[in-house]
């Protein structure tokens, strides 16, 4: 797997050591655990899944799904299998893409989003919207590794949403409400796999470019 990413932590220039350290705080990567394990089969093309031409704006959803994996292995310590249900629950919150069956056009739409959800009562005591930026950031470090690292995360995600999935099925809560639940966990298990098949087709130097643009609307978030 090291062998796998080499290639992606080089020429990430001066945001280099930052990218090391989101692996290490995002990913949990040590001596006793590895970087997440990608796709356990070959990934299907695109054109397998869906005979419609793919959205325009899957860029923008993937800045989105990115964010909430960010939020919830900060939340949880990056041990989301101590509460897999629970960590679930988190990225349907903050994500619009997975979690309110939401189509963010832009990037803004789409961070504006996230970072309403990370100022909400039920969030803001993990650090409001300082908080919130840093996770910007961790985006856009997990950009600058590019397409093999993209791929574990959403597997990774993918795995945290099926696990929150089946510890859905120990908990109590009333029937209507675990339906409900375990639809939206399905919607985004497989929304997540078609993003991570989209991924895997997208040229390397596109990440750059998304990163750039996080980054000057975190900018002007600032300003």
């Amino acid at each position: 797997m090291w062998n796998f990413m080499e290639k992606s932590w080089k020429g990430a220039g001066e945001n280099a050591m930052w990218a090391v350290m989101t692996v290490v705080v995002v990913f949990k990567y040590t001596a006793a655990s590895e970087i997440p394990l990608g796709p356990d089969t070959p990934l299907p093309p695109l054109s397998k899944l869906s005979s419609a031409k793919p959205s325009p704006f899957l860029a923008v959803h993937l800045v989105d799904i990115i964010y909430s994996y960010c939020f919830a292995l900060r939340l949880y310590n990056g041990v989301w299998q101590s509460d897999a249900t629970g960590s679930a629950m988190v990225v349907l919150s903050v994500s619009s893409a997975l979690g309110q069956g939401g189509q963010p056009e832009t990037f803004l739409e789409a961070l504006s989003y996230c970072l309403e959800q990370t100022c909400s009562p039920a969030f803001r005591q993990m650090g409001g919207l300082q908080f919130g930026l840093g996770l910007v950031d961790d985006v856009t470090s997990l950009l600058t590794l590019g397409t093999p690292a993209l791929l574990c995360l959403l597997r990774d995600l993918q795995r945290m949403v099926q696990a929150g999935e089946t510890g859905l099925k120990s908990e109590k809560p009333r029937k209507s409400r675990r339906v409900e639940i375990r639809s939206k966990l399905k919607q985004a298990e497989r929304k997540i796999d078609f993003v991570m098949c989209w991924v895997h087709e997208q040229p390397g130097e596109a990440w750059s470019s998304i990163g750039a643009i996080v980054r000057a609307e975190k900018t002007s978030a600032m300003s």
